[in-house]
């Protein structure tokens, strides 16, 4: 992944290369990305942008959250974080599977881990 910024905006934003196996695999994954960018869920990173390269490979761009992601967030906590806290977390992690979830046909994460909770909001 790499961070970049616009001159045209005051938004910074990630680049992130997914290397494909062969052509059908990036067919696949543009096809998934491009479904993504279309989902609009106040706890879903918003793509910005998605290509397919004749390499098989797919770009995608997305907001960057300076806030970090939930493993930074524990390992810097100076205290202990509270029960309310994390249990809102919770909830919004799961109003946001069940978001994916409902579509037709259901889009599955695949990958739910700390590091790929952004936080886009410190407390």
């Amino acid at each position: 992944m790499w961070q970049c910024s616009s001159s045209a905006a005051t938004s910074e934003f990630v680049i992130k290369d997914i290397k494909c196996t062969d052509d059908a695999d990036a067919t696949r994954q543009y096809q998934k990305s491009v479904r993504l960018m279309a989902l609009d869920h106040p706890h879903l990173i918003q793509y910005q942008c998605v290509q397919r390269h004749k390499a098989p490979q797919v770009t995608v761009v997305m907001n960057f959250y300076s806030e970090g992601d939930v493993t930074n967030l524990i390992r810097n906590a100076k205290e202990k974080l509270s029960e309310a806290y994390l249990g809102s977390l919770a909830l919004q992690v799961a109003g946001a599977l069940k978001f994916m979830h409902s579509r037709t046909p259901p889009i599955v994460h695949g990958d739910i881990k700390p590091e790929n909770l952004l936080m886009f909001n410190q407390r």
